[in-house]
């Protein structure tokens, strides 16, 4: 009788084990990663869109925005993960190698800062040669796709990356090499396995960009948004 009790309270603790397991595996452990595109004005923040939905739901296990920063470029985040940072989450500890692995989702926004920045974002006109130009924007897809092997190696699950933007002053010459880094971007996504969301289109519309700033407006950042929001959703929802 002791044996068949213990075999009895064995079961059906292995069952409600096996609930928890089901329960748990049908919601969300979201991360978030990026840069000032990420990370929004205000509450105007697509990860905050796509983490309150899930909430709405009732589908969100966790979420993590900790590894975030506004200046974040492509080599900063290589060299987070190859040193595992960490950062507290929750009121815990936690490593982005962690985070990486027990993504069910993961958003990026990368590769801004670098483009900006190197092609002299603040210059309309084209302060480096034609060549120079080309081999900043050949470096930053490298470091990308160094990125991307590192995220694929941790995270096995969905994984969106917004494409770059820029800004409306830059000369014909910058915007050739914008479009071609979209377009290589895209590419290394599709490589890698990865939704690709194209947001100059977006972000191009009047009113959506702030001139002064080269940022985009609140009303572009709502739209970016909305946008991410039906991607991650429509994603999550194809694989039940």
């Amino acid at each position: 009788m002791k044996l068949k009790g213990l075999l009895v309270g064995s079961c059906a603790i292995f069952f409600i084990f096996l609930i928890y397991l089901t329960t748990l595996d049908k919601k969300v452990y979201y991360v978030a990663l990026g840069d000032f595109l990420a990370k929004g004005i205000g509450d105007n923040q697509y990860s905050e869109e796509i983490q309150q939905n899930l909430e709405k739901k009732g589908k969100l296990e966790k979420y993590v925005e900790e590894f975030m920063r506004d200046d974040m470029r492509t080599t900063d985040y290589i060299k987070m993960i190859e040193e595992n940072e960490t950062r507290q989450v929750e009121g815990k500890t936690q490593t982005l190698k962690n985070a990486l692995i027990k993504a069910d989702l993961l958003t990026l926004s990368i590769g801004n800062n670098d483009l900006l920045y190197g092609l002299g974002m603040y210059n309309s006109e084209d302060i480096y040669t034609k060549k120079e130009l080309e081999e900043k924007v050949d470096g930053v897809m490298k470091d990308i796709e160094k990125l991307f092997e590192l995220l694929r190696e941790y995270c096995k699950e969905d994984i969106i990356i917004t494409g770059f933007y820029q800004p409306q002053n830059f000369s014909e010459q910058k915007r050739k090499l914008y479009l071609n880094a979209n377009r290589r971007l895209e590419r290394l996504a599709k490589k890698y396995k990865i939704t690709y969301v194209e947001v100059d289109k977006i972000l191009d519309k009047e009113g959506n960009l702030d001139v002064s700033s080269m940022l985009p407006t609140k009303r572009g950042y709502l739209e970016l948004s909305q946008k991410m929001k039906d991607v991650a959703l429509n994603l999550l929802l194809e694989e039940k």
